[in-house]
């Protein structure tokens, strides 16, 4: 339990190789936890190594198949790959075992989205809302969706309240909401 515990501290102050290496000491160890997998494969993730993260995440599967967090963050380390069915697989697991699990709602959202699926997309941003009406990052990725098919005060509106809860990220919301825009603007052509 010791590397465990040192590779989480080593983790959250971001020394992310040091944690790999207690990480991967704790599963010698006991190689049948599937937190330290899941673990291992944040972190691996952190480093952007999504290969390294996906083999991981399936091993805290295969221990706990009933890991939710692990399904969801295979899911986003797969859609982080162009893996967008996989992952969508994998937000749908993660749903089934935990129907109030937010953040698979809203990434499912954003992976159909980038199907064009976009009814599909805003039926997971308004379920994620119905859970978490403070997750924020919702109405950021819901007014995008909202642009993109030009509803507009729909969108101001969203983007007003992710705004409100994200004071510092008014610039970051602005780059996304001009990508939206072109991507718009080559869909009327």
């Amino acid at each position: 339990m010791a590397y465990f515990h040192r590779g989480q501290i080593r983790y959250i102050k971001r020394e992310f190789d040091r944690a790999l290496t207690d990480f991967s000491a704790a599963i010698v160890l006991n190689p049948v936890d599937a937190s330290t997998y899941y673990n291992r494969g944040v972190t691996k993730f952190a480093k952007w190594d999504l290969e390294g993260s996906v083999e991981d995440f399936t091993s805290a599967i295969e221990r706990k198949p009933s890991y939710a967090t692990a399904f969801y963050n295979r899911g986003v380390a797969l859609q982080a790959q162009g893996r967008i069915e996989a992952a969508i697989s994998d937000f749908n697991t993660a749903i089934r075992i935990n129907p109030r699990y937010a953040e698979s709602y809203n990434n499912r959202g954003a992976a159909r989205q980038e199907q064009g699926k976009l009814e599909e997309a805003l039926r997971d941003y308004n379920a994620a809302l119905r859970i978490d009406p403070g997750y924020s990052e919702v109405y950021a990725n819901r007014g995008l969706l909202w642009l993109l098919i030009g509803r507009d005060r729909e969108a101001q509106a969203d983007f007003n309240r992710f705004l409100r809860m994200n004071k510092g990220r008014a610039q970051e919301l602005a780059e996304r909401i001009s990508r939206v825009r072109t991507e718009r603007a080559a869909r009327v052509k």
